[in-house]
């Protein structure tokens, strides 16, 4: 599992905590909920695609037609959906 830091100003942290202690929610909970919420509503049947970790979902997450059975394009597809949790790798680089 991934972790990120948020930044936010101290008027949303504020309404954050307040949030959190109204509903009784955890702040990663709150905001992964409005995370995954934004992102289903911008992005929709992406989540899926990408948890499939098939080639064919790869495709269509970003929204490409599957260019074909060429084991090739499937172990590239493969590779770059593995490599989407290496952001902190990349970051320190």
């Amino acid at each position: 599992m991934a972790s990120i830091t948020v930044r936010l100003s101290d008027e949303d942290h504020k309404l954050l905590q307040l949030y959190c202690l109204m509903t009784g929610k955890s702040q990663n909970a709150v905001l992964t909920e409005l995370l995954h919420a934004e992102l289903d509503r911008t992005m929709p049947g992406k989540r899926q695609a990408v948890a499939n970790r098939s080639a064919a979902g790869f495709w269509q997450a970003i929204g490409i037609s599957s260019p074909g059975a060429d084991a090739g394009d499937d172990e590239w597809a493969r590779q770059v959906i593995a490599d989407l949790g290496d952001d902190a790798d990349r970051s320190a680089a």
